[in-house]
């Protein structure tokens, strides 16, 4: 991070213990916390206050070990001459401090992505009440007590994704005050950080006069805007550059941490440079903010080269030194690989956010919209070029990771080409070529899982082993393994965030996807077989009761992380791609119905589809 230019970052881990402290000072005990605290796959939620006690408690040592940990993580960030931004209080309390404060007034917020009310709709402190700027310090305090004088700057996001109760501009504007005094109460010198997501996220509410109330209480200087997606939806242009707060131009790229090759390169090699040059700009800085990682790593890449460049720069020169740089060696065919990406694959031309929700990993359905904004020949032309180069160049990490990703993308644009083969059959009572089609399609995944345990970056049981090596316990074991699991399958007790954080792995795809896609197969086959329609609301309630919610419990045993230990079958990721080209016929023979933006609307909406 500090290498590429970073001097600003997030450091939020460590947190509830001492919330825990501040609680306790307080009459709350571990009992109270237990229906506050989320679980460790869930935290940055439970932060902004969008769900509470789901996939918890924390334990004992959890919170010592995060705390011992964010002491690691200041250290190294302040030795390297960054400042960090340390968490703040938003307003977000838990439901037992009513039975200490009865007297005081609270509200709710919205309950959050469909969670139920007891697992959601936080409770809010009423601003004007002396409480809140009193937590507001003594969190604060008590984290320099831990730490230190290692910051000035604190992030606090009290309506992140949900509306508060009124849209009083009164209740807005004493939101944003008692939130700055609580800090500078604690720390005189004190600059807010907060993301400016709620602006884009819920537009109809936050009209230019409540986005102007929130944004202004702090004096001018004294509160830093985080323009979330600014790639995509930038804020900055509707609100008179923030109305004169600083702001961080980011990019967000990346929903749920999910696979696919995606980037607005042309945006990003421009859009920035813009956006410092407006009239009346207060930009100050760049940012990424993606939710995931390990992911169109050329994207980061060149996002961070933007923090100290004044002009776009010539995207195949910059191309053709980045794959240089990337692999060690200047190689002819390296160069087209990234070069023909750069100008087809990673430069969208919209600002559509369903980048990786492709059908491959969603629950199975017909008419499933994907994103298809380039001519899938790019993809397959790139790949020829990255395997000739892989003949000359040495075996480095990075090519063969980048080859394992082109053969994902490949299988999963030739997935996708069968699904609509699969789909055109069925309309037309094809029993014959539905059952072949089927057949084909879960061959597919085999071969995908195949090529994914190549490579660790795409397994599985790395996952389910980090997770695991928190454990101290035969039930924190239990309730890591069920977090970590849960995140990226059904995101909620009954699937809320279903599919929301899908991913491309070994181990995902034949324990997973495949008997989804099974299931989903022997059910369309059934419905041929009958005459009956396809039903799909059946479907989706039998699919979640016997392999997506099932899929999340697999726990309680020692040896549970080794049904996931798939990497190692092949190991020789280089070998398994070349066969795999072959076998699909260098993908001559591939065609899919490219997807347009109001293709994409007319069926999910015009903002996501998630």
């Amino acid at each position: 991070m500090a290498l590429q230019g970073i001097n600003f970052p997030l450091a939020f881990t460590g947190q509830e213990e001492i919330w825990r402290r501040v609680y306790a000072k307080h009459g709350l005990n571990n009992t109270d916390l237990e229906s506050f605290f989320v679980g460790p796959a869930f935290l940055a939620w439970g932060r902004m206050g969008n769900i509470r006690r789901w996939a918890g408690p924390l334990s004992n040592n959890w919170l010592r070990g995060q705390l011992d940990l964010q002491h690691k993580i200041l250290a190294r960030m302040t030795s390297l001459g960054m400042m960090p931004i340390l968490p703040g209080f938003g307003g977000i309390v838990p439901e037992a401090l009513i039975r200490i404060y009865p007297q005081l007034n609270y509200s709710r917020v919205e309950s959050w992505a469909g969670f139920p009310d007891n697992l959601s709709s936080s409770f809010l402190l009423e601003p004007t009440e002396n409480l809140y700027v009193t937590l507001g310090q003594e969190f604060i305090t008590e984290m320099k007590r831990e730490f230190g004088d290692v910051t000035h700057f604190y992030n606090a996001d009290s309506f992140n994704e949900q509306r508060p109760n009124t849209s009083a501009q009164t209740f807005i504007k004493n939101v944003a005050d008692a939130t700055f005094k609580g800090m500078v109460a604690a720390d005189p010198d004190a600059i807010w950080v907060m993301q400016g997501w709620l602006f884009y996220y819920d537009a109809d509410f936050w009209t230019p006069e409540l986005t102007k109330s929130l944004l202004t209480e702090a004096p001018l200087g004294r509160m830093i805007v985080l323009d979330l997606d600014a790639d995509a939806f930038p804020i900055w242009p509707s609100t008179q550059s923030f109305y004169g707060q600083p702001f961080i131009w980011c990019m967000l790229h990346n929903y749920g941490g999910v696979q696919g090759l995606y980037g607005r390169i042309s945006h990003i090699n421009k859009d920035p440079m813009e956006a410092r040059n407006a009239s009346g700009s207060t930009m100050i800085g760049v940012g990424l903010t993606m939710e995931g990682i390990n992911q169109n790593e050329v994207m980061y890449e060149l996002m961070n080269e933007m923090s100290w460049r004044t002009q776009p720069v010539a995207i195949d020169e910059w191309m053709a030194n980045f794959t240089g740089r990337r692999y060690g060696d200047s190689n002819d065919d390296a160069h087209l690989t990234y070069q023909i990406l750069g100008k087809k694959v990673l430069d969208h031309p919209t600002t559509w956010a369903n980048q990786g929700r492709y059908i491959v990993t969603r629950r199975p359905h017909f008419n499933y919209p994907e994103p298809m904004w380039y001519d899938p020949k790019d993809v397959f032309e790139s790949f020829s070029h990255l395997l000739r180069a892989a003949t000359v160049l040495a075996k480095t990490d990075m090519l063969l990771y980048d080859i394992v990703d082109l053969s994902r993308q490949s299988l999963q644009i030739v997935f996708h080409s069968t699904y609509e083969r699969f789909q055109a059959a069925f309309e037309q009572a094809n029993v014959t070529s539905v059952g072949k089609l089927g057949d084909r399609l879960l061959k597919i995944l085999d071969d995908m899982d195949l090529i994914l345990s190549t490579n660790k970056q795409f397994s599985l049981n790395d996952w389910v082993k980090s997770a695991r090596s928190w454990a101290q316990t035969p039930a924190e074991l239990a309730q890591y393994e069920e977090n970590a699991l849960n995140q990226l399958t059904i995101w909620g007790p009954d699937g809320q965030e279903l599919d929301y954080a899908t991913k491309q792995w070994s181990g995902m795809v034949s324990r997973y996807y495949r008997p989804r896609w099974k299931l989903f197969i022997k059910r369309v086959m059934d419905s041929l077989e009958s005459t009956k329609p396809f039903d799909q609301q059946a479907f989706d309630k039998e699919v979640f009761e016997k392999i997506e919610r099932p899929f999340t419990h697999q726990r309680l045993k020692d040896t549970f992380s080794s049904k996931f230990d798939s990497t190692g079958k092949d190991g020789n990721a280089l070998a398994t791609a070349k066969r795999l080209f072959e076998k699909y016929n260098s993908f001559r023979d591939v065609t899919v119905e490219r997807t347009t933006l109001t293709d994409l609307q007319q069926s999910c909406g015009a903002r996501l589809c998630n």
